[in-house]
């Protein structure tokens, strides 16, 4: 199983991927600071911004066993999913 973000503009170190066994959390934050000095004026701009996605994982994922990588503005994210057990059928007494 893989999940793909498009996450343009950040950088690796400004997103966070968080797993756990129902979900998974993906969260970028992005500031900014530019600064310009002129001999009448002196501007200063910050800029912020945030993004989070929780996304909720099936049953049959394997969380520990996962990767992510982040390219071009794509974050790619693959899981393992668990082979499937082959159910046994079994009969219960009634009392």
């Amino acid at each position: 199983m893989s999940i793909e973000a498009d996450l343009p503009g950040f950088q690796k170190e400004d997103i966070q991927v968080d797993l756990d066994d129902y979900s998974i959390t993906i969260k970028a934050i992005r500031s900014t600071e530019s600064e310009e000095k002129r001999e009448k004026y002196y501007r200063r701009e910050r800029q912020y911004g945030s993004v989070e996605r929780v996304i909720p994982l099936p049953a049959e994922v394997i969380t520990n066993s996962s990767s992510a990588k982040y390219e071009d503005g794509v974050l790619k994210i693959t899981l393992e999913k668990a082979n499937p057990t082959i159910s046994q059928r079994k009969s219960i007494s009634i009392e």
